[in-house]
């Protein structure tokens, strides 16, 4: 018994001593930071996202689950799910809705942030064709991100995303963003964030869709964390504006 509390004391203590959680959301550009080997985190949330024009269609987005699992030093497992109702254009247009395909990915934190230069981390991932028959792309859609993360002395950070993809309709789509975090307080944090995204291919049709949004990161414990955000379109490709807010648990 006197073993087994040596033992078990010590990691306790090493577990509560951990850095307060670090997510992958509310905004879009992923963190560099990988989760602790044998930690596992859940993330979680809902959003509201309305089309541009009259009679425009919206889409509910709900769980957006992201079960994040810490394989080794700087190397994560990522599974994620979700579930979309979605209404077309036209006031008489019906919705639909059904499981989306799930998602496989990786996350390996490569260097860490030294001065002005970014920590590196590099993400794979695919998108697995098990969705509903009105959502599922019907294909694998492998895809890619480099993650680049800066940290000051002061209440100021910023990460970017590159991010490549296969699209359902087998075209090509490159997504980029900067986020901008300001903690004010030990408990709040606020970001703003500007993203992108662009045909890669011919073929596409649409020029591109640019977007702004901002949230707060609110700490109910170093291992709980609930966020909401909203974001606005900033050109006819893109939509008109979205909402949203979640909730991610760290054991």
């Amino acid at each position: 018994m006197i073993l087994l509390l040596v033992g078990v004391v010590p990691l306790a203590a090493q577990r509560a001593a951990s850095p307060p959680i670090d997510t992958d959301r509310p905004d879009f550009t992923d963190g560099t930071h990988t989760v602790a080997p044998g930690r596992f985190q859940f993330e979680t949330g809902y959003t509201y996202q309305q089309a541009r024009g009259t009679d425009a269609g919206h889409t509910h987005s709900l769980p957006e689950a992201l079960l994040r699992i810490g394989l080794l030093s700087h190397v994560e497992l990522r599974v994620g799910e979700n579930y979309l109702v979605q209404r077309a254009d036209g006031p008489s247009a019906a919705a639909m809705g059904g499981f989306d395909d799930v998602y496989l990915g990786t996350k390996v934190s490569l260097t860490e942030a030294h001065g002005i230069v970014p920590a590196l981390s590099f993400e794979a991932k695919v998108n697995v064709p098990t969705g509903s028959d009105a959502i599922s792309a019907h294909r694998w859609l492998p895809g890619g991100a480099i993650l680049l993360g800066w940290e000051t002395a002061g209440p100021w950070s910023a990460g970017v995303e590159f991010f490549a993809t296969r699209t359902a309709a087998d075209h090509a789509q490159g997504i980029g963003s900067l986020s901008v975090q300001y903690q004010a307080s030990p408990r709040v944090q606020l970001y703003g964030e500007y993203f992108t995204l662009q045909p890669l291919t011919s073929g596409m049709g649409a020029a591109g869709a640019h977007y702004v949004n901002s949230g707060v990161l609110v700490l109910l414990s170093n291992n709980v964390q609930v966020d909401a955000r909203v974001g606005v379109g900033l050109n006819r490709d893109a939509d008109n504006y979205f909402v949203g807010f979640g909730f991610a648990l760290r054991r």
